[in-house]
């Protein structure tokens, strides 16, 4: 099976006094307050099947989400082929998680900065 792992961030342009419980990010269309949550799915057979979903809340990272859903794919009796990650887990906290999980991935990647141009070098990208 094939698994996606997707962040959503849904821009908040209320009140700034009611921001409690959602999730702040970089400032993204104007605002800095979200809506957010992660969704895990598996692709059988081309048909999606959700794994889980999970708020987003202050605090949480890219990283921390998704060492929650390798936890939950490592619980299941099933091969992953590849996981595909959108591009909000592009850090090197989530690659390296991947590896020590040894799952193939794909994830779009701005290919720019000392740290990443270091990480591509050292073989950290894969075919699948």
């Amino acid at each position: 099976m094939e698994v996606c792992a997707d962040l959503h961030l849904r821009p908040y342009y209320g009140d700034e006094d009611d921001t409690d419980g959602l999730y702040h990010s970089e400032a993204k269309r104007g605002t800095t307050a979200f809506h957010a949550c992660a969704t895990l799915y598996a692709r059988v057979k081309n048909k999606r099947h959700t794994l889980a979903v999970r708020r987003l809340e202050d605090g949480d990272t890219a990283s921390s989400v998704l060492a929650e859903f390798l936890g939950v794919l490592d619980g299941l009796d099933a091969e992953v082929k590849a996981v595909y990650l959108d591009r909000g887990f592009y850090d090197s906290k989530c690659l390296t998680l991947l590896q020590a999980h040894n799952y193939a991935y794909v994830m779009p990647i701005i290919r720019w900065g000392e740290t990443i141009q270091r990480e591509l070098a050292e073989g950290w990208s894969r075919v699948i």
